[in-house]
């Protein structure tokens, strides 16, 4: 690693190979509580216990927010090392500028806190701009409640603090490792797609198709309470371009193949519909980007992206 913040969010999943997911409206793929409980007894640890493992979106917002406003009512306790927090060392390079912070997410909350990497940079590394493109891809990813929801870990930039604080998954693994035990066949190069799709539409021109440790499998918890495997990505700081053809979900070949039309999940295509067919103005809300030049050409690049990959797979769309 050539700079210390090069990959806070690899930092932050990859090297930890832990984490926790949000819950979705979506409901798909196949039940996989038994084997992440059973994973999770494996690598049980007091603190990583103390978590809300799957806690709400809005509950994810609000601690966000008020860590914002009152560190001291966001905290339920004071930040922890992550040797301390994970019960053993997790070398990096960047190890003093990382910590974890426990949140709630009302001042009143009485339930287990939710787990945030917190990471500190100086405000003259010349990486930093991308470490806020890692921020601002998962607002843009998130805004829609169809397919793309899951794909990034929350996160939030205070620039008060030249600080970022993104949630941590409860259970990950990266493409690099293989597939998890029992998890194969279509379902994992749906969850494959969703990844490579989501990377694809955001600019990634570092994603899982170039560098497999860059995205990964999280354990998420759905709306009707079942728990799946979900293909993400951990890594935008290289967003915001205008990705190769090998990124492309049907050219790109991760875990020994690329994926066909039959094996994108179905709630991806209503998604990239809804960014296909928004205005400049909706994106622009959405995203939380600002209306400056920049801004407009990074929801710009989005859209053609998202209606580039429709075209492939002959899905109809109206452009605006």
């Amino acid at each position: 690693m050539s700079r210390s913040v090069r990959f806070w969010l690899f930092t932050a999943v990859t090297l930890f190979v832990t984490s926790t997911g949000c819950a979705s409206a979506t409901d798909d793929g196949p039940d996989d509580t038994a084997s992440a409980e059973e994973a999770a007894s494996r690598t049980r640890r007091r603190p990583v216990d103390g978590v809300d493992p799957f806690p709400r979106d809005h509950a994810i917002r609000d601690a966000l927010d008020l860590y914002g406003r009152d560190k001291g009512a966001a905290r339920a306790e004071s930040p922890i090392s992550v040797a301390e927090f994970f019960g053993e060392a997790r070398p990096s390079a960047n190890e003093g500028a990382l910590r974890v912070e426990r949140l709630r997410p009302t001042r009143e909350h009485t339930g287990r806190p939710i787990a945030f990497l917190s990471a500190q940079f100086h405000g003259s590394d010349m990486y930093w701009n991308n470490r806020y493109k890692d921020v601002q891809v998962e607002r843009v990813l998130n805004w829609s409640d169809y397919g793309l929801k899951t794909v990034a870990p929350e996160a939030q930039h205070y620039p008060s603090e030249g600080r970022a604080l993104i949630r941590i998954w409860n259970e990950y693994r990266p493409f690099s490792k293989g597939a998890p035990d029992g998890f194969g066949g279509d379902a994992l190069r749906g969850e494959i797609a969703r990844a490579l799709i989501a990377s694809y539409v955001a600019g990634n021109v570092d994603g899982p198709a170039s560098n497999a440790n860059n995205g990964g499998l999280a354990k998420v918890m759905l709306a009707s309470g079942r728990s799946v495997w979900r293909g993400v990505i951990i890594d935008c700081g290289a967003c915001w371009h205008t990705p190769s053809d090998q990124h492309l979900p049907w050219k790109a070949v991760v875990m020994g193949a690329g994926v066909t039309k039959s094996q994108v999940p179905d709630d991806v295509f209503p998604a990239l519909k809804k960014i296909a067919e928004s205005t400049r103005q909706q994106l622009l809300d959405g995203s939380g980007l600002g209306r400056g030049p920049e801004s407009i050409e990074v929801v710009e690049g989005q859209r053609q992206r998202a209606q580039r990959i429709l075209a492939h797979y002959g899905i109809p769309f109206t452009p605006q």
